[in-house]
């Protein structure tokens, strides 16, 4: 479990379980080119690549109150504002994902002292109603199902597109503004508009 979630458990007479609708921050984060990283790398290797991402992004994520939700592969699921929503949970994912990108500067420090190869991350976020529940049969996963987190996927996807390392929704940035975090979006502009895979709407 990620800490809020032990904090939430160990606080509270009840479990997680039953379902409930509330307006959450889905997050995800990808290394780009990982399939190329890979080619001429053993499995050793990659696992250590992996571990060493993984380990980064996870302090990210727990730093910034949010919820290790899966990883996937190269690539991580965070939610913020689970299991309960609060007025900072949008700004808290954008300051998050801004953590992530200078954790990565501070990495590829590192490798290029030791002559590896420069890592470069996508990171997409979404704000919008999800409903938080577990999935599964016998093994319950705790997680947010809607709309909500296939636009932030598909956010992240579209890091590559628009030659960026963060890409956030319109919903995100009004909810880091109306609580009073605007100073967040201060590197952000607005890009032509586009669609997203699979969505027909802009």
């Amino acid at each position: 479990f990620s800490p809020n979630l032990v904090d939430e458990l160990s606080a509270s007479d009840d479990d997680l379980e039953g379902e409930r609708r509330q307006p959450v921050a889905v997050l995800f984060a990808d290394i780009v080119g990982f399939t190329m990283l890979c080619e001429n790398a053993g499995p050793e290797q990659v696992m250590r690549l992996l571990r060493q991402f993984q380990q980064r992004m996870e302090a990210a994520i727990f730093e910034h109150g949010g919820t290790l939700d899966k990883y996937l592969g190269d690539g991580v699921m965070a939610t913020f504002g689970t299991p309960r929503a609060g007025e900072r949970d949008a700004g808290n994912a954008l300051a998050c994902a801004l953590a992530m990108q200078r954790s990565m500067v501070d990495w590829n420090a590192e490798r290029r002292r030791a002559g590896e190869t420069e890592i470069a991350i996508g990171v997409g976020i979404d704000f919008g109603p999800c409903v938080v529940g577990d999935v599964g049969a016998e093994r319950l996963e705790f997680t947010v199902v809607g709309d909500t987190v296939n636009v932030a996927a598909r956010l992240e996807e579209a890091t590559r597109a628009l030659a960026t390392g963060i890409v956030i929704s319109e919903d995100l940035a009004k909810a880091v503004t109306a609580a009073g975090n605007h100073g967040l979006l201060a590197q952000f502009s607005a890009p032509r508009p586009f669609t997203l895979r699979g969505r027909e709407g802009e």
